[in-house]
């Protein structure tokens, strides 16, 4: 039997803790101060750091970076841009495109000559095709 006292509560089987002061992130038990919990364990914020995103193995200060396949990139950059959430890429030579039914980093400034398979948001090309067994 687990005996809570006043507001504690139980992080996996091992630990009680006070969650005004820790809190439990993926079955570890660490401190709310200047920590956020990401999907793989609690990760140290650098002070001063308000708006702080998990970002691959560590954070990204949302107001000045954003998150692209794990790596931060400056919201600002002319750059770097980031293509589908997972891509890094260089916006002067390259352009995001929809590319083989998914979206992908073509060099150019022009998606003309991807082949566009489906039609993707803000995208132009033939609409995707019924999935098996799906009727119009």
């Amino acid at each position: 039997n687990v005996v809570r006292l006043g507001g504690e509560q139980c992080c996996g089987d091992r630990y009680l803790f006070d969650p005004g002061y820790d809190m439990c992130c993926q079955g570890y038990l660490s401190p709310t101060a200047n920590h956020i919990c990401c999907e793989k364990g609690p990760v140290v914020v650098d002070g001063g750091v308000s708006s702080a995103v998990c970002c691959g193995c560590g954070f990204v200060n949302a107001d000045k970076q954003m998150c692209c396949g794990g790596q931060a990139i400056d919201v600002d950059s002319n750059k770097e841009a980031c293509c589908s959430g997972t891509t890094v890429y260089d916006p002067s030579s390259s352009t995001c495109c929809p590319v083989d039914n998914a979206m992908g980093v073509i060099q150019g400034k022009t998606c003309r000559g991807a082949s566009s398979i489906g039609r993707m948001a803000g995208a132009r090309g033939p609409p995707l095709p019924p999935a098996a067994g799906r009727k119009k």
